[in-house]
């Protein structure tokens, strides 16, 4: 008993309080050569609906939501997310071709193989790819972007401010 007295009148007050500045950078975020990089685009609550409706689909919503809504509507939540995941998945497979594309050019320049190979721009619907965006290097924006050019998303999407 009295061995562990003496461990806390020698142990320092706060000794687990972290002192560090991590907190106050994740709040106002830092600067890297005069730019932030931890500020984010912020969209509408109405382009985030549509755009959540068109990536996620019906796991957005709460189960009793989805039971309270109307079959039409589930049913046209569900094609949209169908269209938008294929489009995704075509967007994920012309980043992985160009980065591939700009490998074998930079390791073969010359190579008449990695020519020929060039000048194939394929991608399989039927393939899934399930690289993360992170890993791909992809945005929100670029994602945004292939939608509208596919007509899942309104053409107007980034002057949408609110619900219509």
């Amino acid at each position: 008993m009295n061995h562990q007295k003496k461990l806390e009148q020698t142990a320092p007050p706060n000794k687990h309080m972290y002192t560090g500045n991590l907190g106050q950078q994740q709040v106002y975020g830092t600067s890297y050569k005069g730019k932030r990089y931890s500020s984010y685009e912020s969209f509408s609550n109405h382009q985030n609906l549509l755009y959540n409706r068109a990536v996620f689909g019906l796991a957005m919503y709460q189960p009793e939501e989805v039971k309270a809504m109307h079959f039409k509507k589930r049913k046209q939540i569900i094609a949209k997310h169908k269209k938008a995941q294929i489009a995704i998945n075509i967007l994920k497979q012309q980043v992985i071709n160009r980065l591939s594309n700009d490998l074998l050019l930079s390791l073969f320049p010359n190579s008449p193989i990695t020519k020929k190979l060039l000048e194939l721009d394929f991608t399989d619907v039927r393939y899934i790819n399930k690289m993360p965006f992170k890993t791909l290097r992809i945005t929100k924006r670029q994602i945004i972007d292939k939608l509208v050019a596919e007509n899942i998303l309104p053409a107007n999407f980034y002057n949408l401010k609110t619900t219509v």
